[in-house]
């Protein structure tokens, strides 16, 4: 099938990245809740390798160019791991998850109009603007993050940035999109455990026994959440896609209420309207 990304409504593509903002927030908190978060990715990601297994049968081989773009993702995807399970070890969820999932559609709207040369709409950055200066209000006045924290949670979100731009032109490379999300899931589902394995040695099977669960929960979450992602960059404008999956603050914030006791004061109350309104902006653009 020879999909382009003007071939089906944004509606479409609206939906498939609100599903996934919602799925990536229950993620992170469950990343965040853990007591072993470097095993509970790497559960998450070899998760996310198995469902994907059964499909290479189905799947048409990825060409040198693709196979390019998939190195160039599981790099990124590592780093980006790293780096926010790091910042989420020293600071607080209210504060790491916004900075980091904040900066990446300004930085993500700069890179597709450098480097993809995609037009896009006056109002649609408006919306982008204030959905990234709306988090990172959000982040900068929240808790006991701390430098550390938030220089980790910006360099998280430099690589949100260049793996959604990467991925999104993977997708739009392959002939069969199923040719490259397949294959991403495989390449960057093994990256940490291969990781905890070499770093932990065998002590990684008692690690793995104590968080399967919630890595379990994770990986599959993960696997249709990101998969969505995917398919909505492939098929809507990949500035204002992306920056409506930045909207999982909000269900983040939510969540952090609900699960780790936290407050949301007057600021981050409003900047949370303001993330809903950039949306609402970026949906009629």
């Amino acid at each position: 099938m020879n999909w382009s990304p003007s071939a089906d409504p944004f509606g479409f593509a609206f939906v498939l990245i609100t599903l996934s903002a919602m799925l990536h927030a229950v993620t992170n908190v469950l990343l965040k809740a853990s007591t072993d978060r470097q095993m509970t990715r790497a559960l998450l990601g070899v998760t996310s390798a198995a469902v994907a297994v059964p499909f290479l049968p189905i799947t048409p081989w990825p060409s040198g160019e693709v196979w390019m773009w998939l190195a160039a993702s599981a790099v990124l995807h590592f780093v980006y791991q790293f780096t926010l399970l790091e910042a989420y070890a020293v600071g607080d969820f209210s504060a790491v998850y916004p900075v980091a999932r904040g900066s990446a559609p300004v930085l993500t709207a700069c890179g597709t109009i450098l480097i993809f040369g995609d037009h896009v709409p006056f109002w649609a950055l408006i919306g982008i603007a204030m959905i990234g200066l709306a988090m990172g209000v959000i982040g900068l006045g929240a808790g006991r993050a701390g430098g550390k924290a938030t220089l980790l949670a910006l360099i998280t979100g430099f690589m949100i940035a260049g793996y959604t731009l990467v991925d999104a032109k993977g997708m739009r490379a392959a002939e069969n999109p199923l040719s490259f999300l397949v294959w991403e899931f495989l390449t960057d589902g093994m990256d940490m455990m291969i990781f905890v394995v070499i770093t932990r040695g065998f002590g990684v099977f008692a690690a793995a026994r104590q968080e399967l669960t919630e890595g379990l929960a994770a990986g599959f979450l993960s696997v249709i959440g990101y998969g969505a992602a995917l398919f909505a960059l492939r098929l809507g404008p990949l500035a204002e896609v992306a920056a409506l999956r930045e909207t999982s603050v909000i269900y983040g914030a939510i969540l952090g209420v609900w699960l780790f006791k936290e407050r949301l004061g007057p600021i981050r109350i409003t900047a949370a309207i303001v993330i809903a309104a950039g949306a609402v902006i970026i949906r009629a653009a």
